[in-house]
């Protein structure tokens, strides 16, 4: 409940901006294109993004291809993000937002809302992050949705946010041998874009072979969750 200053209500008659307002504003934006070394054996290719850490970044991304959100590190104030993409040549368009203190401002007027101590919670000058949709599942081994495809179309211009990623690794032993020789086989959603509509679907970005003495376990994480953004005119 707001404690001091300014409130906005919507037409519905709810609250949208006052002294507790809190959302993450447009840091940066720009384009990185999926090239070098195919990654994985079966035709994907990483595109990677460095930038500041900031406070609390959360990255929104649109790729012209299939792609997925493969990994992120954190190297003192940097993080580097690593995409995975069907294909040399795709492009992935990102929008990272972050706290209001880091936010990309536009313009030298607009409307500031502070709280009681002082605080800016609100700047008209700040793009704001815009959730239209989520996606998330416990996820299952049979009848999952995602293997067949989930499509579903929003007004503007979405854009995904990624959460928990889903896999499966599974590992098989052929022939008699010892050593044994071993195909691990990956797979996961990958996200495709056409115009407004959004595309997740399980697919394989890697397949490898290699000997051991034994076969390793299958790995996998079931539950996945995302977020879509409208970043339209962001």
């Amino acid at each position: 409940m707001a404690d001091f200053g300014l409130q906005v209500f919507n037409s519905s008659g709810n609250v949208q901006i006052d002294s507790t307002f809190k959302n993450l504003g447009l840091r940066e934006k720009g384009t990185v294109v999926s090239g070098g070394s195919p990654s994985g054996g079966t035709g994907w290719y990483l595109a990677t993004l460095t930038v500041s850490a900031g406070i609390s970044p959360l990255i929104a991304w649109r790729s012209s291809g299939k792609c997925y959100l493969r990994y992120s590190t954190v190297s003192g104030s940097s993080i580097t993000y690593y995409f995975h993409c069907q294909g040399a040549g795709v492009s992935v368009q990102y929008w990272i937002f972050d706290d209001l203190a880091t936010a990309t401002l536009s313009g030298n007027y607009g409307l500031q809302v502070f709280n009681s101590a002082g605080g800016l919670v609100f700047d008209s000058r700040t793009k704001y992050m815009r959730v239209v949709d989520t996606l998330s599942s416990p996820g299952g081994l049979s009848g999952e949705p995602m293997d067949t495809g989930i499509t579903r179309s929003y007004g503007g211009t979405p854009a995904v946010v990624q959460g928990q990623l889903r896999y499966i690794v599974q590992n098989n032993g052929t022939g008699t041998g010892n050593p044994v020789t071993v195909i691990s086989v990956l797979t996961l959603p990958a996200v495709s874009f056409s115009g407004s509509s959004v595309t997740w679907k399980t697919d394989n970005p890697a397949t490898s072979t290699f000997t051991g003495q034994t076969v390793p376990e299958s790995q996998m994480h079931l539950p996945y969750d995302y977020l879509v953004l409208d970043v339209s005119n962001i």
